[in-house]
């Protein structure tokens, strides 16, 4: 019978110091911690929702800490509220880091605008300041669709972070479930019925319908969560 279950405190092992300086909100140091501690040499993780990059900051730390070859994808639109100029562009990827991207071979954003904005420099700017840009490919698309970028049971582990709305969180969580390689973590923030309703119903929808056990931090503002897949 699927449950909500308390999940298993980890030991933090890694000393991120220089995220704290990054405007934003972070509260899932755990879940960070224990997917690097438990990744292998050559890991593809995917953070949807950076905004500013402070909860990415922190993950680069803890991977430049660990010396392991990990790359994480952030997926993001960079629309922030107070971002109020845009200068569009036309079907434009944006690859940092080692010019990797995770687009695969003959993909194309037909008639998809995408645009550059303040925001997404501050994220870069953030993250070359923290010494921790070569671990990050920056992709800004709409997680709706950035699905198709990945082949099923290929990532390492997925925090989502962007849309809240039930809609949203739930396209998300269906579409990248199979996403994540098997032992893996998909996992997310906000499980919270007064701040975010719309997420709690979407992930009890998702956990229900794929009879899954899901774990939370209770002890955590936001409420963390990860699903585990079998």
């Amino acid at each position: 019978m699927m449950q909500i279950i308390e999940a298993p405190k980890f030991e933090l092992v890694y000393k991120p110091q220089k995220y704290k300086k990054i405007h934003g909100f972070f509260d899932f140091e755990e879940l960070y911690q224990e997917a690097v501690f438990n990744a292998k040499d050559g890991a593809h993780f995917i953070e949807i929702g950076a905004m500013m990059g402070k909860s990415a900051c922190y993950l680069g730390e803890c991977i430049k800490e660990s010396g392991k070859n990990i790359r994480v994808d952030l997926i993001d639109l960079w629309d922030c509220e107070e971002d109020v100029t845009a200068i569009p562009t036309f079907d434009y990827i944006v690859p940092y880091g080692e010019g990797q991207t995770a687009y695969h071979e003959g993909f194309r954003m037909v008639g998809y605008p995408v645009v550059q904005r303040k925001c997404l420099n501050t994220c870069t700017n953030n993250l070359k300041k923290a010494g921790v840009y070569e671990y990050f490919n920056f992709i800004q698309y709409d997680s709706k669709y950035s699905h198709v970028l990945y082949t099923d049971n290929s990532l390492d582990f997925i925090f989502i972070d962007g849309d809240h709305s039930f809609k949203g969180c739930y396209e998300d969580l269906i579409n990248f479930y199979p996403k994540v390689k098997k032992g893996k973590l998909l996992a997310g923030h906000d499980y919270t019925k007064k701040g975010q309703p719309g997420v709690v119903m979407a992930v009890d929808s998702f956990r229900k319908s794929m009879r899954l056990d899901l774990y939370v931090y209770t002890n955590k503002f936001n409420v963390p969560f990860y699903f585990k897949k079998f």
